[in-house]
Formats: C-alpha cells, structure tokens, sequence
C-alpha cells in the first residue's frame, strides 16, 4: 500500500498548482511593467524630438528661430549663394 492518502496527494498537487501559478503570475507582472517603462521611454523620446524641433524653430520663450539664425548669411558659401 502507498504511504501518501489521496487527501495528501491532492494537498501536494494543489501545492505545486499554485506555486506554479505564482510563478506564471509574477511572469506577467514583469512583463507588464516592461511594457510600461518602454512605452514610457518612446513617448519621453518623441517628446523631446517633438520640442526640440519646436525650440529650434521659434517656439521658445524668446521666439528666435534658432535653427535658422543664419539662413541668409551662410557663411563660408556666402560667395557661392549671393551670385545673382
């Protein structure tokens, strides 16, 4: 005869069920949370592009188009832009 009565049989099934699903359970818990911090990251990153471009063409608090200071002067081909 076996030593382990079905009550303890079962009793250890269970214990090994819900081990298993704790398991499963912090699995997707992670998973979750990774899926946060990336979604977190892109928006943050589109967001900086997103001012940056504004900043540069003249959306800051002095309204001065920074990307464009010297769009009319430009510099080392000021010869080859002004031949008209």
């Amino acid at each position: 005869m076996n030593s382990y009565s079905s009550t303890s049989r079962a009793l250890a099934c269970l214990a090994r069920w819900s081990s298993g699903l704790a398991r499963s359970r912090s699995v997707v818990i992670h998973l979750v949370s990774e899926s946060k911090e990336l979604t977190l990251a892109v928006i943050t990153i589109i967001g900086f592009d997103h001012n940056g471009i504004i900043i540069t063409a003249g959306g800051g608090p002095n309204h001065e188009a920074i990307g464009f200071r010297f769009w009319n002067e430009t510099g080392g081909f000021v010869q080859y832009a002004r031949h008209r």
